[in-house]
């Protein structure tokens, strides 16, 4: 897989770089994008499954221009949709049994 250089690393660690750099604004642009960027997911029949902080590129900053910050969601290691073959329904809840310790998968059996 390809995919885009994000010079700005993730969320989670440009929240801690630009901490006293980020406005509302920011936080409101960031939040739209990602929730455009879910919805689309949501259209194609993917569920995400690992949405965090860590999991969303910057690939953009305008410190003084806010639409000029930009963001994607990344990392569909746990993604649903086109990875149905590593899951198992028990109790009518699907789990992602490759990623669960023997013991999780236990509990969840009882």
């Amino acid at each position: 897989m390809v995919t885009e250089f994000a010079k700005h690393w993730s969320l989670s660690d440009s929240f801690e770089m630009w901490e006293d750099k980020i406005t509302l604004a920011h936080n409101v642009a960031i939040m739209q994008q990602i929730a455009q960027g879910m919805e689309h997911l949501s259209a194609e029949g993917i569920i995400h499954r690992d949405l965090a902080a860590r999991n969303v590129l910057v690939m953009s900053f305008g410190e003084t221009d806010v639409q000029k910050t930009l963001v994607k969601i990344f990392d569909y290691g746990l993604a649903a949709g086109s990875y149905d073959h590593s899951h198992v329904t028990i109790a009518s809840v699907q789990l992602l049994t490759r990623h669960m310790s023997p013991e999780a998968v236990q509990k969840d059996l009882i």
